[in-house]
């Protein structure tokens, strides 16, 4: 019997970052989704490579709201974290529009 995989979104996040190393400890095949770039020099492409490293992770760089996520991305997937979401910036109010686009429309893709 092959490994059980799992989807994660949102996998570069800290939260999403820590959930995907977990369940690959516990022995699941981890496909990791986000749509940051992963070759920045940043907190988020720091998590990336570190996720990388593991030989059951597989990333997928793609954007929920355009539509990129394909049905080759579920084959044997087992569960769905569905982590992405949109929090704001720090630097301005809550878009409202931004954060029904991310949270709600993406999830809706998804299921």
């Amino acid at each position: 019997m092959s490994k059980q995989k799992i989807l994660v979104t949102g996998c570069s996040s800290f939260i999403g970052c820590e959930i995907s190393k977990k369940l690959m400890e516990l022995g699941w095949d981890v496909i990791g989704v986000t749509r940051t770039n992963v070759d920045a020099n940043s907190s988020y492409g720091k998590r990336i490579r570190l996720l990388n490293r593991n030989s059951n992770f597989d990333l997928r760089k793609l954007d929920l709201l355009n539509n990129d996520l394909q049905p080759r991305d579920f084959r044997n997937v087992k569960y769905i974290v569905h982590h992405a979401a949109y929090v704001g910036n720090g630097a301005t109010s809550f878009e409202d529009t931004t954060a029904i686009e991310t949270n709600i429309l993406s999830t809706l893709k998804i299921i």
